[in-house]
C-alpha cells in the first residue's frame, strides 16, 4: 500500500509542474513547412496559440510550444498567455524552426487556487502516509 500512496505523491506532483507542448498545424498543407517554437522566460498558465486563425494549443502550463508543419511565407500568429495577448506575423522558412522567445506575462488567478490545492492535498496526503 506504501506503494501506490507513493504514486499518487508523484502523481499529483508531476501534475503542477509545467510541460513542453509539441503539436502539429491543424491543417493538412500539400505546400512546403517549417516550424514554430515559442519559449517562454518561465512556465506561463493557460498558454493558447492559434496559427492563421487555426487553434493549435489551448490552456496549456508550458515553457515552450513547438508547432510542426507550419506553411512556409508569412504566418499570422496570436498567442494568449495568462492575462496577456500578442498577434504578430512570423516569417517561416522550410525544413527550419523559427523560434520566438515571449517573457512571461505574470500568475493567472487560476495559479493561486492551484498552488493551494496542491498544499492542503500535500497536507492531505501527509497526515494518510504517517
Amino acid at each position: 500500500m506504501p506503494t501506490l500512496r507513493a504514486l499518487a505523491v508523484l502523481a499529483l506532483l508531476a501534475s503542477a509542474c509545467a510541460h513542453d507542448v509539441s503539436v502539429r498545424y491543424p491543417f493538412p498543407v500539400d505546400a512546403p513547412t517549417g516550424a514554430m517554437a515559442f519559449v517562454f522566460t518561465r512556465a506561463a498558465s493557460d498558454v493558447t496559440v492559434a496559427v492563421n486563425g487555426a487553434l493549435a494549443v489551448r490552456g496549456a502550463h508550458t515553457e515552450r510550444v513547438t508547432i510542426a508543419q507550419v506553411p512556409t511565407g508569412f504566418v499570422d500568429v496570436v498567442i494568449a498567455a495568462g492575462p496577456e495577448e500578442k498577434a504578430f506575423k512570423v516569417w517561416i522558412d522550410e525544413g527550419k524552426t523559427t523560434t520566438v522567445p515571449l517573457g512571461s506575462p505574470g500568475v493567472s488567478p487560476i495559479d493561486g487556487w492551484r498552488a493551494a490545492f496542491v498544499s492542503l492535498a500535500s497536507v492531505v496526503l501527509y497526515a494518510v502516509l504517517r
